[in-house]
């Protein structure tokens, strides 16, 4: 079975006075909408479910509005049942491009003001809602829904490029809209002084393990003068790692150690594993300590008697 809701976006400001907008400011954030509205649809409703957007030519003076259109294709159709008639309208209000109810994506990030969150409780008293405690002592209250919005960084990635235009001089404002007639239909709208507040935030790398082993590994190159990793092949692969071996490195100042290329160091190694900012994970590495050099110039063994 197939749903359609339709609602608008406006952007507005002097430069839009004569409904005009180069389509590679618009494409942009047209996509970035219909990908908020993929994701969304998939955080909140799972893969029983496929959503679309399409574009009707719809353009108000004054401004630029884009009327839009989603269908929703259900691969179970009792999922629109009596039961289920609100589910596109639903999907478009914890977004936040219809309705102007008390919890929405857009509305939670403009009150939370990129202001920092101390804890997340859950409401006892009503049921699927949420408190967030502010560190500054605020709080406020959203749905469960809307938080499983705000965590995705995808959904913040999509909700920033939507705005992008009013990166722009001569774009004021963001707004969305039911129906749109005249300006007093707008339900939720962004300023241009807002839109940091909209914008994905950055991620810190997050440690996940470590793990310590002796092993043995081929010495490709080292850093003798700081600043750069030391270089080695562990019979795997080449990896860099830091040299954290205090007495080693003093020794070595003191030309007490010796070493060249393609000597079998003997070490205590550190794997970290870490998740970056792309959610990939990567490994970093420090020899902890050299326990032993073994010289790339081997002796043969020869068969000698014994006497």
């Amino acid at each position: 079975m197939n749903s359609k809701n339709t609602f608008f976006v406006i952007y507005d400001g002097p430069l839009l006075e004569n409904n005009e907008f180069e389509v590679r400011e618009l494409a942009p954030a047209i996509l970035a909408i219909n990908d908020l509205i993929e994701e969304s649809n998939k955080i909140i409703y799972g893969d029983s479910n496929k959503i679309s957007l399409c574009v009707k030519a719809n353009f108000k003076a004054g401004s630029f509005g884009i009327e839009l259109v989603t269908h929703i294709q259900s691969m179970m159709s009792y999922l629109f049942d009596s039961n289920h008639v609100e589910y596109a309208k639903n999907l478009l209000e914890v977004i936040g491009f219809i309705g102007s109810g008390c919890y929405s994506l857009f509305l939670l990030l403009k009150k939370l003001k990129n202001r920092k969150i101390k804890t997340v409780i859950k409401d006892e008293s009503e049921e699927n809602t949420y408190i967030i405690h502010l560190e500054d002592g605020e709080t406020i209250k959203t749905s469960n829904e809307v938080l499983e919005l705000y965590r995705s960084t995808k959904v913040r990635k999509d909700t920033e490029q939507m705005l992008q235009p009013l990166e722009k001089d001569g774009i004021d404002s963001f707004a969305t809209a039911e129906s749109y007639k005249k300006k007093t239909d707008i339900s939720f709208e962004i300023s241009k002084e807002e839109v940091i507040y909209f914008k994905e935030p950055k991620q810190t790398e997050e440690i996940l393990g470590s793990d310590i082993s002796t092993t043995h590994a081929t010495l490709i190159s080292p850093a003798l003068d700081g600043g750069y990793k030391w270089r080695f092949d562990s019979g795997d692969g080449v990896f860099v790692t830091d040299m954290c071996d205090e007495k080693f490195l003093e020794k070595v100042d003191k030309k007490e150690i010796s070493f060249t290329q393609g000597d079998i160091f003997q070490i205590e190694l550190e794997t970290i594993q870490i998740l970056n900012n792309n959610g990939k994970i990567k490994k970093e590495y420090k020899i902890l300590k050299v326990l032993n050099i073994r010289n790339e110039a081997l002796q043969l063994n020869l068969p000698f008697d014994d006497y």
